[in-house]
């Protein structure tokens, strides 16, 4: 089992990484589009920090995960968009609980959907250019990492 992610960085993962880490969240957030095989992810629930990352003045990552829906029009991107925006995955820690754990939570989640390229992007990005020649770097290669 592999996984491989810190902190801002972009993850991605194909299908021939499998993993199962229990039950899972019936409630992402998801925009079907026409790809079944691509799957873009995020989380961005307003709630309280780690308590050893620093606490932000301001939170708004509903806006961000809005921006990522409306770069994904614009850029005609053919995959799915599935994102949690006000609970976790069941059965996940919180973001104050545990850092970045609900990662891996949103990654089967999007398996479970059938997806089998699966990108995670933090829900502040700002998405300017066609995510494809990602997802045939993640076809070919098997995993991306930034």
């Amino acid at each position: 089992m592999i996984f491989i992610f810190s902190g801002r960085n972009l993850l991605i993962l194909s299908d021939s990484f499998g993993f199962v880490l229990g039950r899972l969240c019936d409630f992402p957030r998801i925009r079907i589009m026409s790809n079944p095989r691509t799957c873009l992810i995020s989380l961005g629930i307003n709630s309280p920090s780690h308590p050893d990352s620093p606490n932000p003045s301001f939170q708004d990552f509903s806006r961000g995960l809005e921006r990522i829906q409306e770069d994904l029009l614009l850029l005609d991107f053919q995959g799915d968009f599935l994102f949690w925006d006000t609970q976790y995955p069941e059965g996940c820690p919180t973001h104050q609980e545990a850092h970045g754990a609900y990662k891996p939570f949103c990654f089967h989640e999007a398996q479970k959907k059938g997806c089998r390229f699966v990108l995670w992007v933090d829900a502040s990005i700002k998405i300017g250019k066609s995510l494809e020649p990602l997802f045939k770097l993640i076809e070919k290669d098997g995993y991306l990492i930034f």
